[in-house]
């Protein structure tokens, strides 16, 4: 069994918030399970941790605001990243939102790693 799971979020969608809910939802429940987890906002995905997207509601039918979610998933121990290209697309805002900023090499040399299985939404 792995002990880490990587989780990439890179696409908002169309609806504004893409595969968020899921990738909160299955980050939070690995981490609850004691699984080493980060999961990592890149592209589009990255406009999501913008403060007045925060407050936008998860298409999960929960009713919770993305900003609940994330904090959830960050009391369980999910380290949230910050791919740096995001910062060159909008601005410094999302950095205030996350545990640490991660380049592109990072990114692919975390996702070889033998111990880590990767979900990509």
């Amino acid at each position: 069994m792995a002990k880490r799971m990587l989780f990439i979020l890179s696409t908002a969608g169309k609806g504004g918030t893409g595969g968020l809910a899921p990738a909160l939802a299955q980050s939070t429940v690995a981490a609850a399970m004691d699984v080493e987890v980060e999961l990592v906002f890149t592209g589009d995905a990255g406009g999501l941790l913008l403060d007045n997207r925060l407050d936008d509601t998860l298409p999960d039918g929960s009713g919770r605001a993305v900003r609940e979610a994330v904090e959830q998933a960050r009391s369980l121990g999910v380290r949230l990243l910050l791919c740096s290209p995001v910062l060159a697309r909008f601005g410094p805002e999302p950095e205030r939102h996350v545990d640490g900023v991660v380049g592109a090499a990072w990114l692919v040399n975390e996702s070889l790693r033998d111990d880590t299985v990767v979900l990509s939404y």
